[in-house]
């Protein structure tokens, strides 16, 4: 079997190792978690930055400053030079490149919605 006919891997199909800019907060329901876990099931190899709150404020205008993120909140994914934002958009969006979680039908990707809004409910319980 060539080398050419292998399937490819999670980071090839997002096209490379992202970046996952955070809080320290492993084991919460915070925002960035979610992304953290979904990352593991999918076999996605990722730098996990671990922002200290102490760090927030000088980071935070740092985030703002650089145009990463113009809203100034975390979580912030970082792939391939640009910068993505927000936690259940983002979701979708490696869903989506993975071709996996998606669905594929109406059905399905209802479905996925209702996954998501299930955990934006479990957020705030």
């Amino acid at each position: 079997m060539s080398s050419a006919s292998l399937p490819l891997t999670p980071n090839q199909l997002i096209g490379g190792t992202p970046t996952l800019t955070y809080f320290n907060v492993a084991g919460t329901k915070g925002r960035g978690e979610v992304l953290r876990l979904f990352f593991h099931e999918a076999g996605i190899a990722f730098v996990d930055n671990r922002v200290q709150f102490a760090d927030w404020p000088a980071l935070k205008a740092k985030i703002v400053a650089s145009g990463a993120n113009p809203f100034g909140s975390l979580p912030v994914l970082e792939l391939n030079g640009r910068n993505y934002t927000q936690s259940v958009p983002l979701l979708r969006f490696i869903a989506n490149k993975l071709r996996k979680y998606a669905g594929s039908n109406d059905d399905e990707r209802y479905f996925v919605d209702q996954v998501a809004d299930i955990y934006i409910d479990w957020r705030h319980s």
